[in-house]
């Protein structure tokens, strides 16, 4: 049941297959030949031979158990008197249209593809007797509210052309919307969204007044000059959809338009922004008008897409750029079935598709046959066609192009790879700060490009005292995000004050206190005259390389002394959480040190020696 609904969803967003028509056996290409070639139009009806698969193809024999289910009817007809006048009605009105023929007991059993159907009635008590082909009948079973009711109702809605999808789609986001609140499948739904699947469901019989004519072509439409398809594509929050209409004029310059196919598809039930589902539904939009060229066999009829979306259209006529992976394989797929020249932009409002990704009720879309008939300005000339606004700077509209500059985040995003190979990547703690202050330079260097800033003075030439000062607080800022950030969220959320939890011994401990983006330990040192290192030290977590890079330099800094000298110097401007065992652990490691603690190798001689 979840990987059903999961479909719902999931199946549609990477729009990305393709039908490979070669991928198909001999078999099949005989079928399809005889679908293309023997097909016969009579009376007007359609004629299709039956696909045998070679001339010599022969049945087995199975008169006998066409008489024994001859007879077997025939019971069950004397049983119900009702049930034989109309199996009997229903037989004469086959032989009646042509559709069955009686024949004659001569040359049976002469043919080695002699076959007896066996037929018997087949009845359903929610089907009614006659129902026309060219309007919706809707026969929904009565659900209780619950997920799995909902699923049941909406998957029950056949629905293969989309002629409905947009109210289809509302079902399906109201779904999604239960899947997102976690209920059961079987847990009853109340209030708000009992009250919509309702109201949903009480429009339902409304769609038998929906009717499409079933032939593209006017009968009296005379002699068509000229044929096109056009493809709308939009997408919401929600939703995304495309729809396709067939337009045709005549030698009097008269417009017909009608409706060809419609889909309707849910967003990922994960947040995703809407620039990629107006760029998915484009996508969608392209593959439909693939399957439509294939299906109506029309190689030469030409093709406009539309959109209301910007930073789509930019992006597809950009050739310049490099996008994202998840766009570049997208507009990939546009490429490959539709040329830039071919998209056009369309306002929201004149944009069909925006039914489909948002949804409507049945009595909007009885009321309203946009949906069916295509926008009104297809049914006019092409002069009279939406026409695109002038952008100013185009590639202000560009979806997610790889921009080539360094990011650099100081203590304000979560710990990521990339920050964590910048600090992993040094043994030294000088180095480090020398790297990291270049890139801070780079940044700025691109920041005053970018914002056209010729006020900004950047140095030049070797780094600077400051330079290196801004180094390393951007680094104590980063490794506190890493290390510590539900402490820095509950001081910011009590604006720079400590609120003492139940989780955290070590912090309530020290008070700690936010200045300039760094925490710092707290305390009643204000007047002391001590420097603002030893009044606040900064806060470091004690297990992390650059807490132990920092130990190594301000263990050379003492001249490789012990421990407590180490640590004694280390607390003038840092305090190290578990610090003391931090410095043993480093120092632990440091071969100078180590030798500092080992006996001469002199004072193991005894003081009285052995005279030979």
């Amino acid at each position: 049941m979840s990987k059903e609904i999961d479909c719902l969803w999931r199946t549609d967003f990477s729009d990305l297959t393709v039908i490979d028509d070669k991928r198909i056996s001999r078999e099949d290409r005989s079928a399809l030949k005889i679908m293309k070639h023997d097909v016969l139009h009579v009376d007007g009806h359609y004629q299709l031979p039956l696909m045998w698969k070679g001339n010599q193809t022969q049945l087995p024999p199975n008169r006998v158990l066409a008489e024994r289910r001859l007879r077997s009817l025939e019971r069950r007809l004397k049983k119900d008197e009702k049930l034989r006048e109309r199996y009997v009605d229903t037989v004469e009105t086959y032989i009646q249209k042509g559709y069955a023929k009686r024949i004659s007991s001569q040359g049976r059993g002469q043919s080695k593809r002699e076959w007896y159907l066996p037929h018997h009635p087949v009845l359903h008590p929610r089907k009614p007797d006659n129902v026309p082909n060219d309007e919706f009948d809707v026969q929904m079973p009565n659900k209780s509210v619950t997920r799995r009711g909902i699923l049941s109702a909406v998957s029950a809605l056949y629905d293969p052309l989309g002629l409905v999808a947009p109210v289809t789609v509302s079902a399906k986001i109201l779904l999604q919307d239960l899947c997102r609140q976690g209920l059961g499948w079987d847990e009853d739904i109340l209030n708000e969204d009992a009250d919509r699947w309702r109201s949903w469901m009480g429009g339902l019989p409304m769609l038998s007044q929906v009717r499409v004519q079933r032939c593209i072509k006017p009968p009296s439409f005379g002699k068509i000059v000229k044929m096109e398809m056009h493809h709308f594509a939009d997408a919401s929050s929600s939703a995304y959809g495309a729809v396709s209409y067939l337009r045709l004029v005549n030698h009097n310059t008269q417009v017909h338009c009608c409706f060809l196919l419609g889909k309707s598809r849910l967003a990922p039930i994960h947040t995703v922004s809407i620039p990629r589902l107006e760029l998915t539904a484009a996508v969608l939009a392209v593959k439909m008008d693939g399957f439509l060229r294939r299906e109506l066999d029309c190689p030469d009829c030409e093709s406009t897409f539309w959109t209301d979306s910007m930073s789509v259209l930019m992006s597809i006529r950009n050739s310049t750029k490099r996008f994202e992976t998840f766009v570049a394989n997208r507009l990939a797929k546009i490429d490959s079935g539709s040329r830039s020249e071919q998209w056009r932009h369309v306002p929201s409002k004149l944009n069909p598709a925006d039914d489909a990704s948002r949804g409507l009720s049945v009595k909007k879309m009885v009321n309203n046959n946009v949906w069916l008939t295509g926008p009104r300005f297809l049914w006019d000339d092409e002069s009279a066609w939406p026409k695109e606004e002038e952008v100013s700077n185009r590639n202000d509209f560009l979806m997610e192009a790889k921009k080539v500059s360094a990011n650099f985040t100081c203590g304000t995003a979560c710990e990521t790879d990339s920050l964590s190979k910048l600090i992993n990547h040094y043994s030294d703690w000088n180095r480090l700060r020398r790297a990291t202050a270049w890139l801070l330079r780079y940044k700025r260097v691109l920041l005053s490009k970018r914002c056209a800033d010729r006020n900004t003075t950047i140095p030049k030439g070797t780094l600077q005292v400051q330079e290196l000062q801004e180094a390393e607080l951007a680094l104590f800022r980063i490794v506190q995000q890493q290390a510590f950030p539900e402490v820095l969220e509950n001081l910011r959320k009590g604006n720079g004050q400590w609120k003492k939890t139940k989780h955290s011994r070590t912090f309530d401990k020290l008070g700690p206190t936010l200045s300039n983006g760094l925490l710092r330990v707290g305390g009643r040192l204000e007047l002391a005259s001590i420097s603002d290192y030893a009044k606040h030290p900064i806060i470091l977590p004690g297990r992390h390389h650059l807490t132990d890079l920092l130990i190594v330099k301000f263990h050379r800094d003492v001249g490789h002394s012990g421990m407590s000298h180490t640590w004694s110097e280390i607390r003038q401007k840092f305090w190290i959480i578990k610090g003391g065992a931090a410095v043993r652990r480093v120092l632990g490691n440091c071969v100078f040190a180590g030798n500092e603690m080992r006996p001469l190798a002199s004072n193991l001689w005894p003081d009285c020696r052995l005279i030979v």
